[in-house]
């Protein structure tokens, strides 16, 4: 079997008809208001879903995470234990 890079050397093949795109792409031009709009179609979307573990829903979460990055939750550690009080 040919490889990708056979194939693309290949005139008469399809994959030499398939245009090769560039790694920078041009970004489309959102608004805010466009981009958070979007943003809470993917967040109803992802609440929607009922499988939520699903590869579609990581996809969707991955897209939300690059339209609106939110920070990371900061995790407040416990506070230390108390000593049992003796009556």
């Amino acid at each position: 079997m040919p490889t990708a890079r056979a194939l693309q050397s290949d005139e008469s093949s399809p994959a030499s008809r398939i245009p090769i795109f560039s790694a920078q792409m041009t970004t489309p031009n959102l608004t805010d208001d466009d981009r958070a709009d979007l943003a809470r179609f993917l967040r109803e979307a992802i609440e929607a879903d009922r499988y939520p573990l699903s590869p579609r829903v990581r996809r969707l979460k991955a897209l939300l995470a690059k339209l609106d990055p939110s920070p990371v939750p900061v995790v407040e550690p416990l506070p230390p234990p108390r000593q049992p009080r003796h009556a």
